[in-house]
């Protein structure tokens, strides 16, 4: 979400987003009380956070991050505000259920690559020559 001066995000803006965003159930609790002070504060001193959390099991690896941020102008007011929250989950797969071994998505002249997938699908590959493994 971003907001522009002078309709920067109200605090109750902020704990609506924090609390849809942090809470499975949408209900506030202590936790999310606790983050939503942190980016109200941040907002009351024209600064900006970031904080997030990593979760890892056995087969996949998932981190969740909120980003607030002020863009000042010369004078410090605020130029506009933006409130970010991500969320990525890695999915490990063992090699002996696939059916096929993975290929590169795009031609890559590499031994190593990703391919860089967005809501399910491939959309891109990142190669790394062979040099660069070394």
């Amino acid at each position: 979400m971003t907001a522009t001066a002078p309709n920067i995000f109200d605090d109750g803006e902020i704990s609506d987003f924090m609390r849809k965003t942090r809470s499975p159930d949408g209900t506030v609790t202590t936790g999310v009380q606790d983050l939503t002070s942190v980016v109200l504060y941040a907002k009351a001193n024209n600064t900006g956070k970031t904080f997030g959390s990593f979760v890892q099991s056995n087969t996949l690896v998932s981190s969740s991050s909120t980003n607030y941020l002020n863009v000042l102008v010369i004078d410090g007011s605020v130029y506009y505000s933006a409130l970010h929250f991500s969320t990525t989950t890695t999915t490990l797969i063992r090699s002996e259920t696939l059916n096929r071994e993975p290929t590169p998505f795009e031609p890559c002249p590499g031994v190593v690559y990703r391919n860089l997938a967005v809501g399910g699908t491939v959309r891109s590959t990142n190669c790394n020559s062979p040099e660069l493994i070394n």
